[in-house]
């Protein structure tokens, strides 16, 4: 049984292939599009601060309801729960400044594919969590 259930693993999908401890989420699905390498180097350094700060944002988010709807008591107070925190985590990355949501989406695609972005974008969530 899931936890939780949302469409698109609007809630889901820990960047594990960043080693990330931080389990920055991915609020809706990244179009599925082949990505090129180039595709890294179209990210500023200003969208990858951006991204580090919601993705803090986001993870907090994420953790803080997790242990809410793990102690629900119905399948529908977990799923009013998810619906809550994703709406939450939605708005993390919209008021980001200088990202959209789309680009969340597309530097945690870019960055399951490309080592050195991954690596670089690790070292930007690092320095949003201090």
């Amino acid at each position: 049984m899931s936890i939780i259930r949302l469409p698109a693993a609007a809630l889901a999908a820990p960047i594990a292939a960043l080693g990330l401890a931080l389990g920055a989420t991915a609020l809706a699905p990244a179009p599925a599009v082949a990505q090129s390498e180039t595709q890294s180097a179209s990210f500023t350094d200003d969208q990858l601060d951006s991204f580090a700060v919601a993705a803090v944002e986001v993870s907090d988010i994420r953790t803080r309801y997790m242990s809410q709807i793990q102690g629900a008591g119905s399948e529908e107070e977990k799923q009013a729960l998810a619906k809550q925190a994703q709406q939450e985590m939605l708005g993390a990355v919209k008021n980001a400044q200088g990202i959209t949501v789309e680009d969340y989406n597309a530097i945690i695609q870019a960055a399951s594919q490309d080592p050195d972005l991954a690596e670089k974008v690790k070292g930007k969530i690092e320095a949003a969590k201090q």
